[in-house]
Order: C-alpha cells, then sequence, then structure tokens
C-alpha cells in the first residue's frame, strides 16, 4: 500500500507541475515558469533547444511578447514513474490573441508535450520538454521563432 499511495503522490506532483508549467506561461511569470525545470533542463520547440533555467525563460519572454493575452490548455495527462525518474505526456491547446480589445480574433496551435522528469531536492523537476507541435488555425502563428534566446 505504501508503495502505491507513493506511485499516486508522485503521479500528482507530476501532474500540478505540467499546470503550473502553463499557468506560470500565461502569466508571463519567468521564474515560476523556468521552475518547472531541473537547472540544466531543456525544452524543445521546433528545431530549438534552450537548455538552464534562464535559456528556457528567456525564449517565451521574448516569443509570447506579440501576444496581448495566452491561455494554454494540458490535458489527457499520462504519467508513468519508476522510482526518481518519470515521463509525462499532455495534450496540448495553446490560445494567442494579439489585441486584447478583440478577442475573437486569435492564433491557436494544437500538440502534445513529451515530457522527462526527475525527482530533485526541489521536488519533480522537468529534465526535457519537447512539443510536437500538430495544428494550427485562426490567425496565423508566426513561426518564425528567434533561434537564440535573447538576454
Amino acid at each position: 500500500m505504501e508503495d502505491r499511495i507513493r506511485r499516486l503522490s508522485d503521479e500528482s506532483d507530476i501532474r500540478e507541475l505540467l499546470l503550473e508549467f502553463a499557468r506560470a506561461l500565461d502569466a508571463a511569470d519567468w521564474t515560476a515558469y523556468a521552475g518547472t525545470f531541473a537547472e540544466d533542463g531543456v525544452f524543445e520547440i521546433y528545431d530549438q533547444h534552450r537548455t538552464g533555467r534562464d535559456e528556457i525563460a528567456a525564449g517565451p519572454r521574448q516569443d509570447l511578447t506579440r501576444w496581448d493575452r495566452t491561455q494554454h490548455y494540458v490535458t489527457n495527462l499520462a504519467v508513468t514513474v519508476d522510482g526518481d525518474i518519470a515521463t509525462a505526456r499532455g495534450d496540448m491547446l495553446g490560445v494567442h490573441i494579439p489585441d486584447k480589445s478583440e478577442p475573437t480574433k486569435h492564433a491557436d496551435v494544437g500538440g502534445i508535450y513529451h515530457c522527462r522528469l526527475r525527482r530533485t531536492d526541489e521536488g519533480w523537476k522537468f529534465s526535457n520538454v519537447r512539443v510536437e507541435i500538430l495544428w494550427f488555425a485562426g490567425l496565423p502563428m508566426p513561426r518564425d521563432l528567434p533561434l537564440e534566446p535573447s538576454a
């Protein structure tokens, strides 16, 4: 029973981490967003590999400034824990509103978050998050993300 309780607790903590990841993006809380990653964590989107908390936070700090508001949803979470490492997968929907005075106009993207995690002294953290983009809808979604994060 203790093993089951620990596994369920770990799975719950990991699900909460995924939700915090999305919440921090939408709140533009770059410290909280970067804090969901291990110090040497990696975030992959398109052909970019952002490594370390500073670089990981710099990416959306720059990429998302073109939008007045965003909403990122994470659903259909699947978590597998094996000791102090874990994998997680979540379907993602990102809504990007360029002008909050016109909320009916937005650029949407759907995909999958593929995550690897490890237990750290700070709790569960992402060691790697890879975004698999599946579709776009609505306004054109700029795909001209900078290859180098700004400082």
